[in-house]
């Protein structure tokens, strides 16, 4: 089928003919307003446009019906300089003033893409630097700046546009996606692309159309970049201080830089709400890809920075992406600001085949979900250890009672057992002194000895009232001492219980049953069930709420969304 240009019946629109080639396709999917007749196998165009179609397809060796030429003056201007076209018949020509030495706009166009082509009539190598390449994002074909800066400012070198067609825009995005690891245009990406240079006539726009992408050279790029900060970082003595860190017990009050409406953040709350735990969190919202990111990442972590009494850990999470998608967590300003931070990060960004800066400076994690599964864990073994030492010290306390008691009672018992020696001692010293009494009251000297011996008995009267009075001093004096001590051991003892009580009542999980919360046990292990994809249908559970359980088997499970790592 020869490439024509022909006038519809009714005259408003433009059919163009031709032979699938995939160059002329992509000349006519430029036009204004142009839209495809399956059926009909044509594309067709208002005749408005009629000048604009003839500047473009005619020199790619496109004849015109007669009646089209009638509409056109840019057929005259390009006859001259496109062979193998007949000129139109003399009733047709339109006298043009200085027609062999003026151009049309689009004719000069033309002529200066044709020169254009001469000059780079193969494909070349570009390398340069991605700009305004997201303002284009949603968009059939892409365009964006390549540019060169100047090395060691931010100030541009050079700039050349660039053209990404809808096709050839699909075919690299599989390509890169595809890379290990994965990459994805953006904005400030460094990039070598296989392109061919071009002019569009309709607005004069010097291009580069873009045919392939070394992804390659991305790659290499950012690992010298990261390797680079990593290098920085390891002089400096600050890659292990921050993952050296130690981790509050318990570390509840959890500080969170991630994207507000990303899935990551989501799922990190998700799994932290359904454990027995009272987490406090603090989100900052921040950017996680693009240019934006380095800006609010940093103000993030400044603020938090500022705030760090108030909170036990902080968190950085993403849900996954392609590397270039990733490479601001390589940034430099970000890494260090963490290896500085003063609170201990733990990072999730979700990407496993490769490794960010700030995952090789703080705690790594593969996913946000495997960091609150972390937090949780580590909750969940010091609500146990406070639970053992509280058991340990309630036995400890009731031994150490029973032990100062049974001490009690043995002191009690000794002194009892002398102070009745005592008395026997003197009574039988008593009844000596009145046994001598009597047998002196025989002798003459009775008198004397009756008087002596009354002293005697005197003196001894006194000095045994005397010695049970201290004896029952001292005695009284240690009972009231070991009640005192007793007393203050029980007491102290009752604080550490109360105290004990207190933090078992913060951790126990029931007291989030009493907030409409339920528990939903295994009946077959015992276990608690926590995500809905794990129970099968018929599965007997059991639901804990605060004032009992109810059994239940399960009939269908509603997922809410795709399982994550």
């Amino acid at each position: 089928m020869a490439a024509r240009i022909e006038l519809s019946g009714h005259g408003r629109e433009l059919l163009i003919r031709f032979d699938y080639d995939k160059q002329l396709v992509e000349a006519v999917r430029q036009l204004p307003d142009r839209r495809f007749d399956p059926r009909a196998r044509l594309w067709m165009v208002p005749a408005k446009h009629v000048d604009i179609v003839v500047g473009a397809l005619l020199p790619r060796g496109f004849t015109l019906a007669p009646e089209v030429r009638q509409l056109t003056r840019v057929a005259e201007a390009f006859l001259p300089f496109v062979g193998g076209s007949e000129p139109p018949p003399a009733e047709s020509r339109v006298n043009v003033p200085c027609a062999p030495t003026a151009l049309t706009v689009g004719g000069l166009n033309l002529r200066v893409r044709d020169a254009l082509r001469g000059a780079f009539p193969d494909l070349v190598w570009v390398v340069g630097e991605v700009l305004d390449f997201d303002k284009s994002a949603g968009r059939r074909h892409r365009f964006f700046s390549l540019v060169e800066k100047v090395p060691g400012e931010a100030r541009v070198h050079a700039q050349v546009e660039a053209a990404l067609f809808e096709s050839k825009a699909e075919e690299l995005a599989h390509k890169l996606a595809a890379a290990e690891p994965p990459l994805a245009l953006r904005d400030g990406l460094e990039i070598r692309v296989l392109g061919r240079v071009d002019l569009y006539p309709q607005s004069g726009r010097f291009q580069l159309v873009i045919e392939d992408i070394d992804p390659a050279h991305t790659l290499g790029k950012l690992l010298l970049s990261r390797d680079q900060v990593l290098r920085e970082l390891r002089a400096a003595g600050l890659a292990e201080r921050n993952a050296s860190l130690p981790l509050p017990r318990p570390a509840l009050r959890i500080a969170v830089l991630a994207s507000e409406t990303s899935d990551g953040w989501h799922d990190f709350t998700r799994h932290l709400a359904a454990a027995p735990f009272a987490f406090e969190v603090t989100l900052f919202p921040v950017r996680v890809q693009g240019a934006a990111l380095r800006a609010s990442m940093l103000t993030g972590l400044d603020w938090f920075a500022r705030h760090a009494a108030a909170h036990d850990v902080l968190c950085i999470l993403r849900g996954g992406g392609s590397r270039t998608d990733l490479s601001g967590f390589d940034d430099r300003e970000v890494a260090w600001a963490v290896a500085r931070h003063p609170l201990k990060v733990l990072v999730g960004v979700g990407h496993e085949r490769d490794r960010s800066v700030l995952d090789h400076i703080a705690v790594s994690f593969k996913t946000p979900t495997a960091v609150a599964a972390f937090l949780v864990d580590e909750a969940d073994a010091e609500w146990q250890r406070l639970h053992a030492r509280g058991a340990a010290l309630a036995e400890r306390a009731t031994d150490l009672l029973a032990d100062r008691a049974a001490r009690l009672h043995d002191r009690g018992r000794r002194l009892a057992g002398a102070l009745v020696g005592r008395l026997l001692a003197q009574r039988h010293a008593f009844d000596l002194a009145a046994q001598r009494l009597r047998h002196a009251a025989l002798t003459e000297r009775i008198g004397g000895e009756r008087h002596r011996l009354v002293l005697d008995a005197q003196r001894l009267r006194h000095g045994t009232t005397a010695r049970i009075a201290r004896a029952a001093s001292v005695l009284g004096a240690a009972r009231v001492r070991a009640c005192a001590a007793g007393a203050q051991a029980v007491e102290r003892a009752r604080g550490r219980l109360a105290a004990h009580e207190v933090r078992c009542r913060l951790l126990d999980p029931r007291a989030i049953l009493q907030r409409g919360y339920a528990m939903v046990r295994r009946v077959a292990d015992g276990k608690l069930a926590v995500d809905a994809a794990a129970i099968p249908p018929g599965e007997v559970l059991d639901l804990e709420f605060r004032d009992g359980i109810v059994r239940a088997t399960a009939e269908e499970a509603t997922i809410r969304g795709p399982a994550r790592p």
